[in-house]
């Protein structure tokens, strides 16, 4: 088997580097050109086709925009009027609630106001017997002094008197 010279294989090297480089250099080119030229690859004078776009990569016109802030400002009145709403709705129930408690208390108050007036007319705390000292039998309340009765008969001391039973 022959092996090729030095020279050759020389020459075969640079054929083989020649035809990478011009490989590499048509390769670019048709890249660049793919891209819309060199202004393309660096997004120079790009005019997109937005029909072509996928949703979310879409530009936005001024109009678009102001469409989408004035929905936005819309959403939020809506949302501020129903916040309103909920506590207006709320306020009324408290003030019920308050006016209820309020007229509890007036009647509660009355109430009270009875009791004292009352208690204001007694004069003489009455402890019964067995409360005081159980077991002791009949005892006799006689007031001192003796109260004579107002009616027109005139009667003993003795008549004034109540016994009691504690059995």
């Amino acid at each position: 088997m022959e092996y090729a010279s030095e020279a050759e294989v020389k020459a075969l090297n640079t054929k083989a580097n020649v035809g990478v480089a011009l490989g590499s250099v048509g390769t670019g080119l048709a890249a660049i050109a793919g891209a819309g030229g060199l202004a393309g690859i660096l997004g120079i004078g790009r005019n997109p086709n937005p029909a072509n776009m996928p949703e979310g990569d879409r530009p936005v016109t001024h109009y678009e925009m102001g469409l989408i802030q004035a929905n936005n400002q819309k959403d939020n009145e809506i949302t501020l009027l129903k916040s309103q709403q909920y506590v207006d709705r709320a306020m009324a129930g408290v003030q019920m609630r308050f006016g209820q408690q309020t007229a509890w208390n007036a009647v509660q108050g009355a109430n009270i106001q009875a009791l004292k007036e009352q208690l204001a007319g007694i004069t003489k705390t009455v402890v019964p017997n067995d409360s005081v000292m159980p077991g002791w039998g009949n005892v006799a309340v006689v007031p001192v002094p003796p109260v004579l009765p107002t009616s027109g008969t005139q009667s003993d001391s003795s008549t004034a008197t109540s016994t009691s039973n504690n059995g």
